[in-house]
């Protein structure tokens, strides 16, 4: 489903990339974080429920791995 988004992106430190990720027209977004290595990249999730819940739940996205190039 198309949605709106808004968001920031910064690095962590040499090879961690982290986007934060807002829908415009809801209260959640996701949180992406790219960590590079040679060739290699690995994305994982994190969702904004999960990530202030009281009882913290794991995102049920597994992460994605790959290589570049």
């Amino acid at each position: 489903m198309p949605s709106r988004v808004a968001g920031t992106a910064g690095w962590t430190d040499d090879k961690t990339l982290r986007l934060n990720l807002r829908f415009v027209e809801a209260i959640f977004g996701d949180t992406l974080t790219c960590r590079f290595d040679g060739n290699e990249l690995k994305v994982e999730f994190l969702n904004s429920l999960a990530e202030t819940a009281t009882k913290k739940t794991p995102d049920p996205r597994k992460p994605l791995e790959g290589r570049m190039g």
